[in-house]
């Protein structure tokens, strides 16, 4: 498999990252040096330097070849005008755009594009999440790559979220504790006893359970 990534970001670099190790051919573009860093020496792909919206970028990039286009750059109209170059220039098969701005998901629908939402995705299981018991699993890709988990600190390791964040390569969204469920913040204080919502990648779950107690996990 082919897969060109554009946006170099903490879920983009993840994404490539994960790929790469299961033997994709995985090219990352982005316009920031600073960005491409994110991807760790191990990483067997390509980075290339250079505006995906460029259908010369993209052209360097394979894309007339790739199996699939993820666009995951920061800023909606960046994704969309991406995404319609791999889709109607290069003929992508598999088109797939990161979506910000919960209004403009009718535009990414009428160009017929995949679109994923963190925002959408995770507020309706953030309330799930809340609502149970227990670790409960919730992939938001079709291959389970990314996984929804609340757990509960166990370990005096961690004692902001940003700390969970670049341990497990994940993002806290929520914290529950003895004052109720509130939307988490990276520099918001946790202690052991609290329970955190976190988004991360499938394989980093097992990790978390050295430092977090999660039920039937």
């Amino acid at each position: 498999m082919y897969v060109v990534i554009l946006g170099c970001g903490r879920m983009g670099s993840h994404l490539a990252e994960m790929l790469a190790l299961e033997g994709a051919n995985v090219v990352v573009v982005d316009k920031s040096p600073a960005a491409l860093e994110r991807l760790g020496p191990e990483f067997n792909g390509v980075r290339l330097l250079g505006n995906g919206i460029d259908v010369d970028v993209q052209r360097r990039a394979g894309a007339e070849k790739a199996n699939a286009f993820v666009a995951m750059a920061a800023d909606d109209n960046t994704n969309i005008m991406a995404a319609q170059v791999a889709r109607h220039i290069f003929h992508v098969p598999k088109v797939v755009a990161r979506l910000y701005e919960v209004e403009n998901q009718a535009i990414y629908q009428r160009f017929g594009l995949e679109v994923i939402s963190p925002t959408i995705s995770s507020t309706r299981e953030i309330r799930s999440i809340i609502l149970a018991e227990g670790l409960v699993r919730f992939p938001l890709l079709d291959e389970g790559d990314i996984e929804i988990v609340r757990a509960q600190l166990m370990s005096r390791r961690f004692q902001t979220v940003s700390q969970v964040n670049e341990a497990f390569g994940g993002v806290v969204s929520g914290i529950i504790d003895s004052s109720g469920a509130r939307i988490a913040k990276a520099d918001d204080s946790i202690q052991p006893g609290d329970e955190l919502v976190i988004t991360l990648p499938a394989n980093a779950v097992r990790k978390l359970t050295s430092h977090f107690h999660t039920q039937g996990g």
